[in-house]
C-alpha cells in the first residue's frame, strides 16, 4: 500500500532555514548550543585581533590573517545559528543570503558531523591565538575547552543519527518501492516518511525533533520545506558506493 495523503501544516528548517519565521528545530537545545559557540568563536576572534594590535607594528601577518579568519568564522556562526526569529537582523535580505550561500558552499556546516568536526577544528584556532600565542591565556583556554566540548557533542549525535539511518535504509531497500510512494507522489512529507520508516523497521526509530534532522540531511537545497523528494528518496535508497548519509 503506497503512502498518500497531504499533512497540513508549517514547513520545518532542518539545522538552519532561510526563513527566520519557520519554526522547527531552530527552537530546540542544540541551536543555543551552537548560538552559544558562535558567541565564543567571535569573542576569541575580536580579543585576537585586538591583542595583535595591540602589539604595536610586529610583523606577524600569518597570525593577523589567521585572526580575521577567526573572526570572520564567529560573525558567519552568529547569523546561521542566532535563535531570534523575528528580530530586526533576520528580517534582512543579507541574512538570508548568508544561509543560503552555506547551503551552497558550506553545506557540512548543516549537518551534525560537519559542524562537530568544524568545532574541533575551530578549538584549535582558538587556543592557538588566545592560549599559545599568550593574548589571553585564560580566555583561550575557557573559549577553546567549550567549542571543543560542543564539537564533541555534535559530532557524537551525527554519528549515532548516522548509525540508525544507514540501519533504516538498510530495511527500506528491500521493500517494494511502490510500498514507500506510489508512481503519482512526487515527494513525501515529514510524516508519511515517518510511516515508510515504521513500515520498514516495524518500529518508530525517529522520534520528535530526530525526524527534522534526518530530513534536513536528506535534502539537496536550502528550501528545506519538511518533504523528501523523489530524486532525495532514491539518492538516500541508492547512495552512489553504498555510502553513509551524514546527519
Amino acid at each position: 500500500m503506497a503512502l498518500r495523503g497531504d499533512i497540513q501544516g508549517g514547513q520545518t528548517p532542518g539545522l538552519m532555514s532561510g526563513n527566520p519565521a519557520l519554526q522547527g528545530i531552530q527552537d530546540n537545545k542544540w541551536k543555543w548550543g551552537f548560538f552559544a559557540g558562535a558567541i565564543c568563536t567571535t569573542t576569541a576572534g575580536v580579543v585576537a585581533v585586538i591583542g595583535l594590535l595591540a602589539q604595536g607594528f610586529t610583523f606577524a601577518p600569518g597570525a593577523f590573517v589567521s585572526n580575521l579568519y577567526l573572526l570572520g568564522f564567529g560573525l558567519v556562526m552568529l547569523v546561521l545559528d542566532t535563535p531570534f526569529k523575528n528580530n530586526a537582523m533576520s528580517k534582512t535580505g543579507c541574512v538570508g543570503s548568508v544561509k543560503d550561500h552555506t547551503y551552497k558552499f558550506m553545506l557540512f556546516l548543516t549537518r551534525f558531523t560537519g559542524r562537530g568536526i568544524w568545532y574541533l577544528f575551530l578549538s584549535t584556532i582558538i587556543f592557538v591565538a588566545l592560549y599559545d600565542d599568550n593574548t589571553c591565556p585564560f580566555l583561550g583556554y575557557v573559549l577553546c575547552l567549550i567549542v571543543f566540548i560542543l564539537g564533541v557533542a555534535s559530532l557524537v549525535q551525527g554519528l549515532m543519527l548516522s548509525n540508525k539511518l544507514k540501519m533504516v535504509q538498510a530495511a527500506a531497500v528491500k521493500l517494494p518501492f511502490q510500498n514507500i510512494m506510489s508512481d503519482s507522489q512526487s515527494d513525501l512529507t515529514k510524516e508519511q516518511f515517518a510511516e515508510a520508516v515504521k513500515l520498514a523497521t516495524h518500529t518508530e526509530t525517529f522520534k520528535g525533533e530526530e525526524l527534522d534532522y534526518i530530513v534536513n540531511a536528506l535534502s539537496f537545497t536550502a528550501n528545506n520545506d519538511g518533504r523528501v523528494s523523489r530524486d532525495e528518496l532514491m539518492y538516500w535508497l541508492h547512495p552512489v558506493g553504498g555510502g553513509w548519509l551524514m546527519v
